[in-house]
């Protein structure tokens, strides 16, 4: 088909997002080539970018029967039906593209299953999103992390995840535990309140009313969220994505939070995704759902460094409580902080005590050796490399080679154990 010069000026129109001003040009094709799918294509995609659903599915329809090999409109069919919650119809849309390019649309299809939390089929489609597109290994596993999550904790998602732009802020050891939509404003303050930060104190001197409606996704261990805009050049580094844990966060009556001090959240409903009924009754039970899923993580991690301990597997216990006390509801029928700082306590203890022991018998080691020679003098890597195989313990000869400057520093003030060093020729020598 020859080309058209409406049709060419609304296809620029439409990518400069005047669509208004682009469905005029496209009605000027149609009226002369009413048989031209593409045009009907881009008048339905206008149409869906001015919200106006109903028409422009109708125009991408026409478009379909003129030609349905168009993958664009089954696309833009299927982020119709996401919004209008007729989620099965998106999924077959989706399907009719894949069956266009078997290769593309893996991630909208994870998106759509993700809609219906059918979380085991978006994560197939997730493998092969990253089968056909490598270059995104570094998303692909924090997007596997989500759906992973979502098997678990899916039915505390409220808004989607896997698109969500402040996935990234979150390590992808720590599990989502809830996802909403919530308001977000800078807490009204006096005339010279003062905010803490990193590296200086800021004075808010007026009040700011900014406010944003923002996806935030939840934790087991902290909010990962976007802050509004700053109001003034000074306060830009608290804006933009951030994730904080929630020993800054503050929970308050019926699903509001204070951030950080200086900013008040409140639940929000996303009216495409949830029913103001349902709505009402999760607002009112919020509080209680997060400290509990709060609770139940750390009651696990408590167990879980039980179970290290009891395999000495030390190192492992000590972060699991690490992780425990992050997410540790400080109410009193739920804090396990006092279990888990006696475990801790307790581990430290065990630790000190053994590294006591093998600082003992390093000492006895370099001690016994410089008096087998006594006349001789050795420096310190000399020693060591002397000694490296005098350990049938591997640990104990690792942390030897680790501490060997240490070891032989406290041979010279020990009352019982003394030995002596000099320096010659810039180098330091010891001796019994």
């Amino acid at each position: 088909m020859p080309e058209d010069k409406s049709y060419t000026k609304g296809v620029y129109l439409f990518h400069q997002n005047k669509h208004r001003e682009a469905i005029r040009n496209f009605n000027k094709v149609l009226s002369k080539k009413p048989d031209f799918d593409m045009a009907w294509l881009y008048k339905g995609m206008s149409l869906y970018s001015l919200g106006n659903l109903k028409d422009g599915i109708i125009n991408i329809d026409r478009a379909l029967d003129l030609n349905s090999s168009l993958a664009e409109a089954w696309l833009t069919k299927m982020n119709i039906f996401l919004i209008t919650r007729k989620f099965e119809e998106a999924l077959k849309c989706c399907n009719e593209a894949l069956k266009i390019h078997p290769n593309k649309y893996w991630g909208q299809k994870a998106s759509v299953h993700e809609h219906l939390k059918h979380f085991k089929e978006a994560l197939e489609c997730v493998d092969k999103f990253l089968t056909y597109n490598p270059d995104n290994d570094k998303i692909g596993p924090r997007l596997k992390m989500a759906l992973e999550n979502g098997l678990k904790y899916g039915k505390y998602y409220y808004i989607p995840i896997l698109t969500n732009p402040v996935l990234l802020t979150i390590p992808i050891a720590d599990d989502i535990i809830y996802s909403s939509k919530m308001n977000i404003k800078w807490r009204k303050v006096g005339e010279s309140t003062r905010i803490p930060l990193l590296r200086s104190t800021l004075v808010l001197r007026d009040v700011y009313d900014q406010n944003l409606l923002t996806d935030v996704l939840m934790t087991t261990k902290g909010i990962a969220f976007l802050l509004p805009l700053a109001p003034s050049e000074e306060f830009k580094e608290i804006s933009g994505p951030k994730y904080i844990s929630w020993n800054q966060v503050v929970l308050r009556s019926k699903g509001e939070m204070t951030l950080r001090l200086f900013f008040e959240c409140k639940l929000q409903r996303d009216p495409y995704l949830e029913s103001r009924e349902a709505y009402e009754q999760r607002l009112n039970s919020f509080n209680d759902t997060i400290r509990k899923l709060r609770y139940d993580y750390t009651k696990n991690c408590l167990e879980e460094a039980k179970e290290f301990t009891r395999l000495n597997k030390d190192d492992e216990a000590l972060q699991r409580i690490e992780d425990g006390l992050v997410s540790n509801v400080y109410q009193p029928s739920l804090s396990l902080s006092d279990e888990l700082l006696s475990l801790k306590n307790s581990i430290l203890r065990q630790m000190e005590s053994e590294k006591r022991k093998m600082f003992e018998e390093c000492e006895n080691k370099i001690f016994d050796y410089l008096k087998l020679n006594e006349g001789q003098a050795f420096t310190a890597q000399s020693l060591m490399k002397r000694l490296e195989n005098n350990f049938e313990n591997s640990e104990l000869m690792s942390f030897f080679k680790n501490n060997i400057q240490e070891l032989l520093n406290r041979l010279l003030f020990n009352k019982n154990k003394t030995i002596h060093s000099a320096l010659r020729e810039g180098k330091t020598y010891y001796f019994s």
